[in-house]
């Protein structure tokens, strides 16, 4: 247990090696701290965490897809180019929450979503953008109810995150619980 930096991301690199080890659909990411990225700013090493926490979910969604399918939505190759060009990425932040949107219409069976070391984000220039990512991320839990698939997600942070809080707050009760880990400890 000593190789993760806590309890919680030991919890969450266990769960996913489980659904790993159980062929199970996952879409896993542990957010490094901002400043292990080489960038000559604060905001800039923020910008590159966030970028990489949506480009992996992205990818990851990309191989659960249907080898084929038909959509309406625009998903080629120039979607995420478009996401990826120009001197600031968040510019082109809209293209990446379409994406994921998109994507998550087309995937046809359930699948797990677990993200470690979100407070990471917690209070940096990328906040809004995360908190926005959170909202589709957490749209995921109350669609496909009736038609068989389900996503199941699990949010580990060292601490309290007002912005997953907050974000929870616009869920359907039961969507999301949270665990004090240190209450009876």
């Amino acid at each position: 247990m000593d190789e993760y930096p806590n309890t919680l991301t030991t919890i969450a690199a266990r769960a996913a090696e489980m659904c790993f080890s159980l062929h199970f659909p996952v879409v896993a990411f542990f957010c490094p701290w901002a400043s292990e990225y080489r960038a000559s700013s604060r905001p800039d090493r923020e910008k590159r965490c966030l970028l990489d926490l949506v480009c992996s979910i992205i990818r990851h969604m990309v191989d659960l897809l249907p080898v084929e399918f038909e959509t309406e939505r625009d998903i080629g190759p120039d979607t995420f180019t478009k996401f990826l060009q120009g001197n600031d990425i968040l510019s082109n932040w809209g293209v990446a929450v379409e994406l994921l949107t998109s994507l998550s219409a087309l995937i046809r069976v359930p699948f797990f979503v677990i993200l470690d070391g979100l407070e990471h984000l917690e209070g940096t220039a990328v906040q809004a953008y995360f908190a926005s990512l959170l909202r589709v991320i957490m749209s995921f839990a109350t669609m496909g109810v009736g038609d068989g698939k389900f996503v199941k997600i699990l949010l580990t942070t060292s601490g309290n995150s007002k912005t997953v809080t907050r974000t929870a707050d616009g869920l359907p009760r039961g969507c999301l619980e949270f665990m004090d880990l240190n209450e009876g400890c």
